[in-house]
């Protein structure tokens, strides 16, 4: 049995977030390495210039609703060496500052690798998340750190409960955000040139809150292709709702479940409502979007991966065939031996009724995309 922890004390210079003494030390050297990881890339720009020349060719974007199957796809199609991925050791620390790109980076000597473990085990968030997210530093990550550098992110609201950052949010937008998002892209696509030199390769990202920007996200990368990832919302708002609590817990005091719960509904319906008014104000885009059903993606992850490749006219090479079959046994293994994830709606105070009526227009979009699933 664990001993009982003393509960810490809140620190009063952020009585809103509820911000804990003892998470400030850890906040801090967050934000500090933000910081630096800035300086090092405009430092690195500075001596190579031409990496403001590098041109983003296409990217793909999985901006599935958080808890929809993204990191699962996200990392069954790394698999295929047409795409390039953002790991997580490169999104902590994206400059490698001895510059051996073309022999340590992205190699088991890569220091970052340990570096990132290490920060992992400080942070404690992998007992947090334990069953419900696994954090791997080899394995392809979201890319809100890159965002988090510019303390312009929606995740931050999520992770936080500041009331008057999302209204700034609201009020400001994320075009510089997605500016500063494409030339840290450009570093990364430089920094893979130096391994494959004469190779193009296409930027596969991941965040569910790209939903909340598609204007801004549109206007930096005109060529972008969307996979977006659909589950009914009665299923993944109770997931939902626990991973927030669970990630606040490391650095705020707790809140009332139930109020979680209705600051959540509002948040990620309102997300989903930006997405739909965006597609249904864009038809000439239609081409570069295909929908994917969460049980689908669950029930035949091989055919949903067919089917992206078949509409995106990507040829699937047997190679990436058998490096996904061979994720997907490892990861079937590990699934059996974490802590499955367990949560309900009534533990946030809400109802199957509450959630489809609050996420009214975008059930009714799945209706007219004929996505909806027959699952309840």
């Amino acid at each position: 049995m664990k001993s009982a922890r003393r509960r810490p004390e809140r620190t009063k210079n952020s009585p809103g977030a509820k911000l804990l003494e003892d998470s400030l030390s850890d906040i801090v050297f967050e934000l500090s390495r933000f910081l630096r990881n800035n300086a090092e890339l405009a430092c690195e720009l500075r001596q190579h210039p031409e990496i403001g020349d590098e041109e983003i060719v296409r990217p793909v974007f999985i901006v599935g609703v958080n808890r929809s199957g993204t990191t699962l796809l996200h990392r069954l199609m790394s698999r295929d060496e047409r795409f390039w991925v953002l790991r997580l050791y490169e999104l902590a620390e994206p400059v490698l500052w001895t510059g051996e790109y073309a022999t340590v980076a992205g190699s088991p000597d890569d220091p970052r690798r340990a570096r990132m473990k290490g920060i992992l085990e400080a942070s404690r968030i992998l007992e947090a998340v334990e069953g419900v997210h696994h954090f791997d530093v080899d394995e392809p990550e979201e890319d809100f750190p890159i965002f988090r550098m510019t303390f312009s992110a929606w995740v931050s609201a999520a992770r936080f409960h500041i009331p008057e950052y999302g209204r700034w949010m609201n009020e400001n937008g994320s075009r510089n955000a997605y500016a500063h998002h494409r030339r840290v892209l450009q570093h990364f696509t430089w920094q893979r040139r130096q391994r494959h030199p004469g190779h193009q390769g296409q930027w596969l990202l991941k965040m569910p809150f790209h939903l909340m920007e598609l204007d801004a996200l549109t206007e930096t990368y005109p060529d972008a292709l969307f996979i977006q990832t659909h589950r009914e919302p009665a299923r993944f708002m109770g997931s939902w709702n626990s991973l927030v609590e669970r990630v606040r817990s490391l650095s705020s005091e707790p809140r009332s479940p139930h109020d979680l719960g209705a600051e959540q509904l509002a948040f990620m319906s309102g997300m989903l409502d930006r997405a739909v008014d965006f597609r249904r104000a864009h038809p000439e885009l239609e081409e570069r979007w295909i929908d994917v059903n969460y049980y689908d993606l669950v029930e035949d992850p091989m055919g949903v991966i067919r089917r992206i490749h078949e509409h995106f006219g990507w040829t699937l090479e047997q190679a990436a065939v058998e490096a996904m079959t061979d994720w997907r046994f490892r990861q079937a293994v590990h699934r059996q031996r974490e802590t499955r994830h367990r949560y309900s709606l009534e533990d946030y105070g809400l109802t199957v009724d509450a959630v489809n009526a609050a996420f009214a227009r975008y059930r009714e979009f799945l209706t007219s995309q004929g996505i909806r699933s027959v699952r309840k």
